[in-house]
């Protein structure tokens, strides 16, 4: 998971690419959230209960500056599906809001400012929390967990008419692999969500990216998103001629290469499997010509294609 959380890190830490995701998940690609209105925030969560110290760490978090006000925007990455989710972002959501009310409390018992009602919790009747909104991009194939709190309940022994009185909280849900309108996204967020729906399909994968002009110079972390949400393994990588060429792929080329090197691979694994094979048939016959390990070991390191064995792999089969 080290892997995937820092590819993830790198490639949505993009203000560009982060609007974008908002934008088109939430408005339907109408441009409400400006990138150049993202701040960088803290992923740490430490929220207390005056004797207990917990800490929760979000993956990405953005601050929505409007005006006075602002936003907090979240992101949870899930490779695998959860069945405790909503209540992981009910937690986090609930952390920052605590984080808030905590400061504002702070400043007023340092200020001296609030009486009365207000001064027993240490929070004005104009004071206000600023919102939080969450983002869960699942990765991977077929979400069966629940996608609000109320699934996650047992809600069996209640009255019918007492259940419309529990609290929900449900969740956003982005499930990469399905979601049909990726024309909703002006950054390169569409090449990746059209590419994950073709992960598991090796013939729609084919299609979607020979010839594609999109696919031809695609951003190094684009392609990493691809590559690790795809479980494609790691290509060779050629010098570049320049940085700009570095920083950009053809994704038709890298997958070509996959292929070549997994065949390369193939093909060196079953010589190296024969070699083996055949340094233990050597082995039996060669013991009884040879007097003595290092005339043997002396003996095979002459032979073609033996020639790095070490004394250690030889004394296996002596």
């Amino acid at each position: 998971m080290g892997e995937l959380n820092a590819v993830d890190y790198k490639y949505l830490s993009d203000n560009s690419r982060y609007a974008d995701l908002f934008n088109g998940v939430l408005f339907g690609g109408e441009q409400v959230l400006i990138p150049d209105k993202l701040t960088g925030e803290d992923t740490k969560l430490v929220t207390t209960n005056e004797t207990v110290w917990r800490e929760r760490s979000r993956d990405l978090i953005r601050k929505y500056e409007n005006g006075a006000s602002y936003a907090v925007l979240g992101i949870e990455n899930q490779e695998n599906v959860s069945y405790i989710m909503p209540f992981r972002i009910m937690e986090y959501e609930a952390g920052e809001y605590s984080k808030q009310i905590e400061e504002m409390q702070k400043k007023h018992k340092d200020s001296g400012d609030v009486s009365g009602d207000e001064f027993l919790s240490k929070f004005a009747k104009t004071d206000k929390v600023n919102p939080c909104v969450t983002l869960v991009l699942y990765w991977g194939e077929n979400w069966d967990g629940p996608e609000s709190l109320k699934d996650m309940l047992n809600l069996g022994g209640l009255p019918e008419q007492m259940k419309a009185y529990v609290n929900d909280y449900p969740m956003h849900l982005v499930n990469v692999r399905e979601f049909e309108n990726t024309d909703v996204f002006r950054t390169d967020l569409k090449l990746v969500f059209d590419f994950m729906k073709c992960a598991e399909d090796k013939k729609c994968m084919t299609e979607l990216v020979v010839g594609n002009p999109a696919y031809q110079r695609v951003p190094r972390d684009a392609w990493k998103m691809m590559q690790v949400h795809g479980k494609l393994e790691e290509p060779k990588v050629d010098a570049a001629e320049d940085e700009e060429e570095e920083a950009m792929v053809n994704v038709c080329r890298a997958i070509d290469d996959i292929k070549n090197d997994a065949m390369e691979r193939g093909i060196e694994r079953g010589r190296s499997e024969g070699l083996e094979i055949g340094l233990k048939n050597l082995v039996k016959v060669l013991k009884g010509q040879c007097k003595g390990f290092e005339e043997l070991y002396n003996s095979l390191i002459g032979m073609e294609g033996y020639e790095s064995l070490t004394r250690e792999q030889v004394s296996k089969y002596v």
